[in-house]
Formats: structure tokens, C-alpha cells, sequence
């Protein structure tokens, strides 16, 4: 299956947060994403602006899972954040729940995803790279058409929020 690769720039935190907010917009239906990037890069300030942009409440604060593994948000799409960073085993997933979250009707943002296997169950890979204090590449890919269609839209959106 072919697979549309997409690249957005993004100069400051804020702007990445409007990217994130943008794409969180145009998510209609159960959407499963990885996540990656190294230590800074920021990745949950980018699932911040996805959740604002799925309507989670502006009261809940959307915070790091790294501790607890998951948090859960209710929203448009309910939105499930995971952090894989403290497993120390793949098999780890399956206990604390995540491939349950992963089949339901919501939006599932997995944090250092790479460290679980089967990366082809997900509908949307974001790698987020540092250049700078505040610079970052955002390279987004998906495979199946529906998730093309979607990255092709947000490609497009000069003026994210």
C-alpha cells in the first residue's frame, strides 16, 4: 500500500500547537497515531493542541501519561494518551490496556511507539524534530486513503487556528 508522506515547519511552540490543534480539527472518526521524537521535542505540547483541536474542555489540562502510562479525555472523539517511555518490555502494553483503548471508538495517541510492536496497526506516524530552541520538522505519514486525505487537507492549511 502506497504511503503519503507529508513535512510542516513549525518556528515556535505556539505554531506547533496551532498545527496540532489544526489536525485535531479535521479528525472525524477512530484514529490511532504514533507518536515520536527525542526528549524535548515536544510531543505533548503537540497532543495538547490535537486535543484542543478535538474538543476536549478547556478546563482539563492535558498533561504528560509518563507516570501514570495513560490519561483519558472526553471530547468529540474521546482522546486516549499514552506513554510508552518507562516499559521496559513490549509485552508491557498488552497489561496495562493499551490495545483495548487502541480498537475503540476514539483517538489514541501512543508516545515513543516504537517501543511496542506492530507499528502497521497505526492509522497515522508524527515524528517531531528538534532544530533550535524552538524549531521543529513535524513529518507526518498514513497509509490507507481516508488518513491520506486527512494529512493531505492539513498539508494544505497555511493558517492552521
Amino acid at each position: 500500500m502506497e504511503i503519503l508522506s507529508i513535512t510542516r515547519q513549525s518556528r515556535s511552540p505556539e505554531e506547533s500547537f496551532r498545527l496540532a490543534e489544526s489536525l485535531g480539527l479535521r479528525i472525524h472518526s477512530p484514529c490511532r497515531i504514533a507518536l515520536s521524537g527525542d526528549l524535548g521535542a515536544g510531543k505533548t505540547h503537540f497532543v495538547q493542541g490535537l486535543a484542543s483541536g478535538l474538543g476536549v474542555a478547556e478546563g482539563s489540562y492535558v498533561t504528560s501519561p509518563s507516570y501514570a502510562l495513560i490519561h483519558s479525555y472526553d471530547a468529540r472523539l474521546p482522546l486516549h494518551h499514552a506513554d510508552l517511555y518507562r516499559l521496559s518490555h513490549s509485552d508491557e502494553v498488552f497489561d496495562i490496556g493499551l490495545y483495548e483503548l487502541m480498537a475503540s471508538e476514539a483517538v489514541t495517541v501512543v508516545e515513543w511507539a516504537e517501543r511496542m510492536e506492530g507499528m502497521e496497526i497505526f492509522d497515522l506516524e508524527i515524528h517531531i524534530e528538534i532544530h533550535g530552541e524552538s524549531e521543529r520538522t513535524i513529518r507526518a505519514q498514513a497509509s490507507g486513503l481516508h488518513f491520506q486525505d486527512l494529512l493531505r487537507s492539513w498539508q494544505q492549511d497555511s493558517h492552521p487556528v
